[in-house]
């Protein structure tokens, strides 16, 4: 009898140790997430500035800019339209830019929106860059080059500009992976470009995989005559964006409900007890695991073709690696950063490593929005900027 009880005994404190350990686990991860909360940023940028954080939502400040000026937009995303969910009917396209000639409303990371006024293409460039008949450099890839979350001129393309007072192309947008990033250098690439950028973040390969699955941007890798002839197309893409705008506008409004619901303490009370940052992290380490399943032998055929190309227009042509904030805040292995310069050394392509330069640096994070990512600020864009140009000109 006594026998059985110490089993009982013996199995209840196993259950509370093992209770304890995961809630333990789970209170340093929430601990961990909550630098990344909007409560933290809050008090984050009023410490750095002495200013209040704008906290309203994107669509709150299309609302209020409408208001002033009808003539304004939200920035569109091409990987919008990689949702089999999204319903817009006759959309017979995939527009690669945005709206033309417009002011439009990019993003908010720092504390304020940025913005910029579009160009004749909807790219965020002075729309003067395409005057020249030869472009000194076309940059290309995701946020990072489109400018998220800064105003002209900080952005890359901006400050390469003002660094070499040369014409440069901004033809980056904000989620955009290998396979869009290609499609558009083969829509705009319409004149001589001496110098080929590609700036390359640590999440393309998973884009990739999604764009992958789209049977018209596939196209571009199989067939080297497709083309969508988006330079003439304009008046249609703009037409194709304010009503993705229109219906993104509608179908938001219950997500805001939803991250108004998130913030409210009994919820975060039910994520604590249910494990959910445990949970995640468990996932995106098992995810980290399986990098094999990710497509790495599309990405060097989309690089080989690209080079190739830069090649055959006799063009310079710098694959820029964009490192995450993790590498400077974890000690995680970047199994991935290795197998991308690998396919980058193999094809002996000009090589300019973000990742190096940023580890040179004491506290790399403070070139990261508010020190906690995911984008560079105003520093950090001047910075890495200033070493892809110091990069080229020694080539």
């Amino acid at each position: 009898m006594a026998s059985k009880k110490l089993k009982i005994f013996n199995l209840l404190i196993l259950l509370i140790s093992t209770l304890l350990s995961l809630y333990l686990c789970e209170g340093y991860l929430t601990f961990l997430n909550n630098r990344d909360s909007l409560e933290n940023k809050i008090k984050i940028y009023k410490k750095q500035t002495g200013k209040d954080y704008d906290i309203r939502s994107i669509l709150s400040v299309y609302d209020d800019e409408r208001k002033k000026n009808n003539d304004v937009a939200i920035r569109y995303l091409p990987r919008v339209l990689l949702n089999d969910k999204l319903n817009i009917q006759e959309i017979n396209l995939f527009p690669l830019s945005g709206i033309s000639n417009v002011k439009t409303i990019n993003c908010n990371a720092e504390g304020f929106f940025s913005s910029y006024i579009s160009d004749r293409y909807g790219f965020n460039n002075p729309d003067d860059v395409w005057n020249e008949k030869e472009i000194d450099f076309v940059i290309i890839g995701d946020s990072f080059v489109h400018g998220s979350c800064v105003n002209r001129p900080n952005d890359i393309p901006s400050v390469v500009r003002n660094l070499t007072k040369k014409n440069v192309i901004n033809l980056g947008f904000r989620g955009n992976g290998p396979l869009i990033e290609y499609a558009t250098l083969r829509e705009y690439s319409n004149k001589k470009i001496k110098n080929l950028i590609w700036v390359y973040y640590e999440n393309d390969i998973y884009d990739l995989k999604k764009e992958l699955n789209n049977n018209l941007l596939k196209k571009y890798i199989n067939d080297d005559n497709f083309s969508q002839n988006l330079l003439l197309k304009q008046n249609k893409i703009n037409s194709i964006n304010k009503r993705l705008i229109e219906h993104l506008y509608k179908t938001a409004q219950v997500v805001i409900k939803q991250e108004k619901k998130n913030m409210e303490t009994k919820n975060k009370i039910l994520k604590f007890i249910r494990l959910n940052s445990l949970k995640k992290f468990l996932s995106s380490y098992v995810k980290n695991e399986n990098e094999d399943n990710f497509p790495y032998d599309e990405l060097k055929k989309i690089i080989e073709k690209v080079n190739q190309n830069a090649i055959n227009i006799k063009s310079n042509f710098f694959f820029v690696f964009m490192p995450s904030i993790e590498n400077y805040t974890t000690k995680k292995n970047n199994y991935q950063y290795d197998r991308v310069i690998s396919i980058i050394q193999n094809l002996n392509i000009n090589f300019i490593d973000l990742n190096v330069y940023f580890k040179n640096y004491e506290n790399p994070e403070k070139f990261y929005t508010l020190g906690l990512g995911p984008h560079l600020n105003a520093d950090g864009y001047r910075e890495a900027s200033k070493f892809i140009v110091e990069s080229i000109n020694k080539k």
